[in-house]
């Protein structure tokens, strides 16, 4: 309960109003969304965007290494055409890769968009003066060179979650196409004897204590359940975005 100054009773308004002055008009309904969509923003540029640039340079780097090594080809695990060994590794780079940095970048640019200023029922009712543009100068933003925009139509979008389950779309097919290389790569490797064997994986980690030299593609395993966790958000915010919408 709210203490006013001296000689006003207690749970007066005046002159600390709870919602003019300490909530100062906003709702969760418009600022949870927009941490969720800055959050979510920072750390893909952070966190991702750098990631991906590493690995598709890395996977560009073994492509040439590779290019003069020719080997089987196949489909549906069975063997057909020869490939170059640097032609499946470029493969993984371009267009995989890449074309995981940019559905990055197309998860950030769809997140930039903040219900800030929409209150309680996305009608603007009440927010302090000023508050969603200033907010917008925030450290997260500004000071990282990153603008956000505030929704130029706020009535009846303000509970549409469809930006964050966009964003969440391409980090799927991110998950996806790395779960494949990681999945391939772990194909190569499989052997030395009764396995596929094409390649030798780098022992990151004792393997078995039964069988001290064997080599467990453990990196490639790492990625793939990411890319399952990933996969598996996905759902769950496809789903929360169902509800949301209908709200």
């Amino acid at each position: 309960m709210l203490r006013s100054s001296p000689g006003k009773p207690i749970g007066a308004r005046d002159p600390v109003h709870p919602n003019d002055h300490v909530n100062m008009g906003q709702s969760s309904n418009d600022v949870i969304p927009s941490a969720i969509h800055v959050s979510a923003a920072e750390q893909l540029q952070d966190c991702l965007v750098p990631a991906l640039e590493k690995l598709h340079g890395a996977l560009e780097a073994k492509a040439k290494e590779f290019w003069d090594i020719i080997k089987i080809g196949r489909t549906h695990l069975m063997d057909a055409t020869p490939v170059r060994l640097g032609q499946e590794f470029g493969g993984y780079a371009q267009p995989g890769c890449l074309r995981a940095r940019t559905g990055a970048a197309k998860a950030i640019e769809v997140l930039r968009e903040l219900a800030l200023g929409g209150t309680a029922v996305g009608t603007g009712l009440e927010p302090a003066s000023g508050f969603s543009w200033q907010s917008d100068a925030a450290p997260g933003a500004a000071h990282r060179n990153r603008s956000f925009a505030k929704r130029k139509i706020i009535s009846k979008r303000r509970a549409r979650r469809t930006r964050v389950v966009e964003a969440s779309g391409h980090l799927k097919t991110i998950a996806v196409s790395l779960f494949k290389i990681a999945n391939d790569i772990r194909w190569l490797g499989s052997g030395p004897r009764c396995g596929i064997g094409e390649i030798r994986l780098p022992a990151t980690q004792p393997g078995s204590s039964i069988m001290p030299g064997k080599v467990n593609p453990v990196m490639c395993e790492s990625l793939m359940m990411v890319c399952s966790q990933v996969i598996g958000n996905d759902a769950c915010v496809t789903w929360a975005g169902r509800t949301a919408i209908s709200s």
